[in-house]
């Protein structure tokens, strides 16, 4: 023993010894026991035994003839125990020799039995081949003697087909000749059909000219009635001058005693109180300055305010009062108050010169949230309700605004900057249709000729301002012939008479302007005019023109040549922006809307429009939103051709960028075209969600459509469209607060509504879907959170809050769900049973009802029956 130590049996071993043994039991996956007693170690720990070992090194020292004992037994262990390793290494290998002896006798027993069945089998096989070869012989003597049948065949076929195409031809000329017989026949039978109907029309008109040769007899010999009265008349007029000519003077007598008590009363009125004549003095000074405001258009351009109201040009004091107390009349038997102009109105009205104003009045109040109140949708564009108390019409418009206006005093300036302008028409029986139809008509039979243009400017532009909005009026320019008037008024030497005609001939419905030939007559002013603002307002009349209108856009489509209008998409093609973004919208609407026309499609595309409309989603505003509108009609229906040469024009960072313009419209039409690119795209809903550009962050798009969840109804769609199947845009997506943003949206009453709404039952809003891919793989504690927040919901929101909160715990408790993540533990001890059972008591819901069933499910996947309500 040379190195003792002690062990928790309390006996001491040899270091090397216990612990050999220690290691084999361990090895053995055994139980470490004590060698001396047999029980189980309580500690493999070992102990020196320091005194010990210093007595047997002393002794030892003591005592030589031990050390030579030690080591010569040491040596005779390590021996024996070589030679008995070396023993079974060669017992072992002995024994792996034989066994593969074994497995070498065994594989020549099975390889000669196989040799034995080879041989076997080759000479069937050779007498197969002999058998073979002897068919195969035969076989070719037989198709030596089929082929030569076959040649004798084909030539008789081919002089048979020979003779068939003869006859064909011969059939082929038959039918032609059937068809123009056929052709002609019908053409004689419409001849013979207008011969007649030109017969009866010359017999009406020579009827008419009958009757009215005797209407021209019967007005002459009223004339000559009409004539001895007027004399008379005119000799009572000579009386009553004389008479008023006797009561000038005694005003004029009376005038200067009423000019010296006025006087009077100004110096008592001074003394009095100063400050008052300083007050009437400032009031009558800022009286212009406020009808000035009136007159002149916000943020539009001087030269665009070309409309004028000049409707009144040579009425008299009189005759306005008269005709003021008309529309009162009408306006009462209409169910309507008298209404009444205000000062700067009656003013405008009884000016002669105003062609470069234009007309806004009222205040607006803006409509939150109008796209969440689908009910409002049918009623933009009309007169809803007439105001009392100030005598005009509301009119709603397509950014929730309302505007007020008089029936007779409403132009296309009226419409505030940023919308879209569309026909308003009036109703059908208004209280001054006979003053439109009447003033209509004394405008078209003084329409000056072309060589006059200030004067030519003047009636377009109180033509245009009559029509605009006016049923009865546009009717009346119709059957007046009006339209030729403006369509010739477009060859007009002035560029101001073009621009007038152009927007004028908007205003009138869009049938009659095809077939009065305006637009090869627009188109050519939109390629060849050295005014920008005249081939701005062209553009924006065709595109009228083309609005959901698949025959009026292909005779647009037919007179525009697609390189010139691709040409005026480009900087150093256009003169302005203005002419750009025009360009944009027609190419938007040429295509089609929300219809679409492939062909057409195509074909601007194959003139290289795409580039062009991409680099104008970097200008602003009005220019961006019209080439977003264009890119997302390019896009429809899908094709990927198209989309792919979208993306590479490197459309997609604009697109995110214009989410954050402060124009409405924009922001739609560039949710549009992204959602489109987005579609069944994988690669392109990632680059839409990598997107960061100026302000935006790394998650710029996300960040953005999540601001846009309440006030665009299409967000939340075109977020789960940039979502769908791609798992590293759900990844991504946590980082903007998104889960936040669409929780925030489900607590308002007004949205949840909207998006409930927009679906029938089984199907879910797209916020359901968002909300169940975000909180699958959002922490704990934010699914808590999100659900405690429901949980609210339902305690305190509204009942459309409160369906959207159901929907969404029906994806969360989906098996497919559940199965991984325990969301029905979550919300079973958030309380949520307690409160969808109140829910179906305090809102006393129907059973047959789409929140009542809902309520009952997700009680159902709670394991609580909803029976006990």
């Amino acid at each position: 023993m040379r190195d003792p130590v002690a062990t928790a049996d309390g006996f001491i071993y040899e270091r090397e010894g216990i612990e050999l043994w220690i290691r084999e039991r361990r090895q053995g996956r055994q139980a470490v026991i004590s060698p001396s007693t047999g029980l189980e170690l309580a500690s493999q720990h070992l102990m020196p035994v320091n005194a010990l070992k210093k007595a047997i090194e002393t002794y030892v020292a003591n005592r030589p003839e031990l050390c030579s004992f030690f080591g010569q037994r040491r040596s005779v262990q390590q021996a024996a125990q070589l030679l008995q390793e070396e023993l079974l290494e060669k017992q072992v290998r002995h024994n792996s020799i034989e066994d593969e002896l074994d497995r070498l006798q065994k594989q020549m027993k099975d390889k000669y039995c196989h040799i034995i069945e080879v041989g076997v089998l080759n000479q069937s096989l050779s007498e197969e081949l002999e058998r073979v070869r002897a068919e195969l012989a035969e076989r070719d003597a037989r198709d030596r003697l089929l082929r030569k049948e076959v040649d004798e065949m084909r030539q008789t076929h081919q002089s048979s087909q020979q003779e068939v195409s003869e006859l064909r031809s011969q059939l082929v000329q038959c039918q032609r000749l059937d068809q123009e017989f056929e052709r002609v026949r019908a053409e004689l039978i419409e001849r013979d059909e207008r011969d007649n109907l030109l017969k009866k029309e010359v017999d009406e008109l020579r009827q008419q000219q009958k009757c009215s040769q005797q209407e021209v007899s019967e007005l002459r010999s009223q004339l000559t009635s009409a004539e001895t009265s007027c004399k008379q008349l005119l000799s009572e007029l000579a009386l009553a001058q004389d008479a008023a000519s006797s009561l000038k003077g005694e005003l004029s007598s009376s005038s200067s005693v009423v000019t010296a008590a006025r006087s009077q009363l100004c110096t008592l009125a001074v003394s009095d109180d100063p400050s008052a004549l300083a007050l009437e003095a400032e009031g009558s000074a800022r009286a212009p300055s406020r009808a000035l405001e009136e007159i002149n258009e916000e943020g539009g351009d001087d030269s665009n305010r070309v409309l004028s109201n000049h409707t009144a040009q040579a009425d008299t004091p009189e005759q306005t009062q008269h005709e003021q107390q008309q529309q009162e009349a009408a306006a009462s038997q209409n169910g309507q108050s008298a209404f009444t102009s205000c000062p700067s109105e009656v003013g405008l009205l009884s000016e002669t010169s105003q062609i470069l104003a234009g007309f806004r009045f009222g205040q607006y109040a803006v409509i939150n949230n109008l796209w969440s109140r689908p009910e409002l949708t049918c009623r933009v564009g009309r007169l809803v309700e007439f105001d009392n108390s100030e005598g005009r019409w509301r009119l709603l418009l397509e950014n929730g605004e309302y505007i007020r206006v008089k029936p007779e005093c409403m132009t296309h300036y009226d419409v505030p900057r940023g919308v879209r302008r569309k026909l308003f028409q009036l109703p059908r029986h208004f209280s001054a249709s006979e003053t439109s139809r009447f003033k209509i008509s004394s405008i078209l039979n003084t329409f000056p000729p072309l060589c006059d243009a200030e004067g030519l400017a003047e009636h377009i532009g109180a033509l245009g301002y009559e029509v605009f909005g006016n049923g009865a009026a546009q009717r009346e320019l119709e059957r007046k012939g009006g339209l030729v008037s403006l369509v010739n008024s477009l060859g007009s030497a002035s560029n101001t008479v073009q621009e007038l005609a152009a927007v004028a001939l908007g205003f009138v419905g869009r049938d009659l302007i095809i077939d009065s030939g305006a637009v090869p007559r627009l188109v050519a002013l939109l390629f060849g005019s050295s005014c920008s603002k005249v081939q701005k307002e062209a553009a924006g009349t065709l595109a009228r023109f083309c609005e959901n209108a698949p025959d009026r856009r292909q005779h647009v489509f037919e007179e525009i040549d697609l390189h010139k209008l691709a040409l005026l998409l480009s900087p150093g093609g256009a003169k302005s922006q203005s002419v750009q973004s025009g360009a944009a919208l027609l190419c938007g609407e040429l295509v089609g809307g929300s219809q679409g026309c492939p062909p057409i499609r195509a074909a601007l595309v194959k003139a290289g429009v795409v580039p062009h409309i991409v680099a104008l989603l970097r200008v602003f505003p009005d220019t961006a939103r019209h080439a977003a509108f264009a890119l997302g009609c390019l896009l429809f229906p899908a094709c990927e051709d198209i989309r792919q040469s979208i993306v590479g024009a490197n459309a997609i960072p604009f697109l995110v960028v214009l989410l954050q313009s402060g124009c409405f419209h924009t922001r739609n039409m560039a949710l549009r075209a992204i959602g489109c690119l987005a579609l069944g795209s994988p690669s392109n809903q990632l680059a839409i969600a990598k997107v960061g550009t100026g302000a935006l962050t790394a998650m710029g798009a996300l960040t953005a459509m999540a601001k846009l969840m309440r006030t665009h109804g299409g967000a939340a769609d075109v977020l789960f469209q940039v979502m769908d199947k791609t798992a590293d845009v759900w990844d991504m997506a946590l980082d903007p607060g998104l889960l936040q943003s669409t929780m925030c949206c489900v607590g308002d009453n007004g949205v949840a509504g909207y998006y409930m709404k927009g679906v029938t039952p089984p199907e879910c809003p797209s916020l359901v879907y968002i909300f169940q891919v975000l909180m699958v793989r959002a922490q704990v504690s934010e699914q808590s959170a999100a659900i405690q927040l429901a949980i609210s919901i339902l305690r305190s929101g509204g009942l459309e809050s409160k369906t959207l909160v159901c929907n969404m715990f029906l994806k969360l408790l989906a098996i497919d769900v559940s199965s991984k993540l325990d969301f029905k533990g979550q919300i079973t001890r958030a309380g949520a049973g307690p409160c969808l059972q109140r829910m179906l008591v305090q809102d006393r819901l129907p059973t047959t009802s789409v929140a009542a069933r809902l309520v009952q499910l997700v009680l159902t996947h709670l394991d609580r029956s909803p029976e006990s309500v």
